[in-house]
């Protein structure tokens, strides 16, 4: 079980591969789909005939005996700290994810919100655009509707929201690395570098790139 209000769950049939669904409502009881029920074999809840699933919205299923406590976050935690001697770490480890995990359970709760926002980004009213980036980031962005401006607004709003998806480490290392590649390009090889630049200017390469995404 979960403090968030909805919980999607989902998971293969182990004898059928068909998959399972199963949503929990907070004080409105659960829906259950994708399984037929096979009166002839009834079994008792944990007598070992039954495949026993352990399901967790923030951790993978675990398939296994039922053990009494052994949850798929237990069982993340004990592979965690059996893995790395350093307690401190592993603990530090685990405050990070649930800091992400308290993140994407406020995102959820507005996850309207976002794609009405993105859906914005592409039509006209660019000034309703960026107040309603204002209003969701609690900033002021400026009265500018510049092309540059309008983009700044998308890209912080973008950086906000998938936050909790982003490993920033291997973000910085990726930009050093382009980084240094685009100016050992430049040095090396000038001409080939300047016409690179240009071919992606002149084709709107970019632009297109971004309305896609």
């Amino acid at each position: 079980m979960s403090y968030r209000e909805i919980q999607p769950l989902s998971f293969a049939c182990p004898h059928c591969s068909s998959l399972i669904n199963l949503t929990i409502e907070n004080g409105k009881g659960f829906n259950f789909s994708g399984a037929q029920k096979n009166k002839e074999k009834q079994y008792g809840r944990f007598d070992g005939r039954n495949p026993f699933v352990d399901l967790h919205l923030d951790f993978p299923v675990w398939f296994n005996d039922y053990i009494p406590g052994m949850t798929p976050f237990m069982v993340a935690m004990d592979k965690i700290i059996g893995s790395n001697k350093n307690s401190e770490q592993s603990l530090a480890f685990m405050q990070f994810h649930t800091q992400r995990l308290n993140q994407l359970n406020l995102l959820h709760k507005k996850s309207q919100q976002i794609r009405t926002i993105l859906k914005l980004y592409s039509g006209h009213n660019k000034q309703l655009f960026k107040t309603r980036v204002e209003q969701f980031l609690s900033v002021n962005l400026g009265p500018s509707l510049e092309p540059q401006d309008i983009n700044a607004a998308l890209y912080q709003f973008v950086s906000y929201v998938f936050l909790p998806f982003v490993h920033l480490n291997r973000v910085m290392n990726l930009i050093e690395n382009f980084s240094g590649l685009m100016l050992n390009l430049a040095e090396r090889k000038e001409s080939a570098f300047n016409a690179f630049i240009d071919h992606i200017m002149e084709t709107n390469f970019l632009h297109k790139i971004q309305k896609d995404c």
